[in-house]
């Protein structure tokens, strides 16, 4: 189940392309925290952090634009700084969910404080 609503809603609906952020151990004022932050990357640009996913291992949150790398490039640094007890799995989906989209994925290791 997805919660949140959207906090960036693009120009157009050619969001066709995925980053899917998963964090290990994150709680619920911790994705909330992380989501706000990638949100505000995205402000100039076609992507969209369309909600969060949580549960007893971690959370994931979804973020959809028509370039996955255009995506990862705007939203990096915040992920690499931001401080995390679990590791943080990044995966690049380069088409619609459902369609044997090539994929590519990116592990961040933990930065705790």
């Amino acid at each position: 189940m997805v919660i949140g609503e959207p906090l960036h809603i693009p120009a157009s609906n050619d969001n066709q392309q995925a980053v899917i952020v998963e964090i290990a151990g994150i709680d619920e004022p911790g994705i909330k925290k992380l989501r706000t932050a990638l949100a505000r990357k995205l402000q100039s640009s076609a992507g969209e952090v369309d909600g969060y996913d949580l549960g007893d291992e971690g959370g994931r949150i979804f973020i959809y634009g028509p370039s996955a790398d255009e995506l990862w490039a705007e939203i990096e640094a915040a992920l690499r700084k931001f401080r995390s007890a679990g590791e943080i799995r990044v995966m690049l989906r380069y088409g619609p969910d459902g369609e044997d989209s090539e994929e590519k994925q990116i592990v961040l290791r933990a930065n705790a404080s």
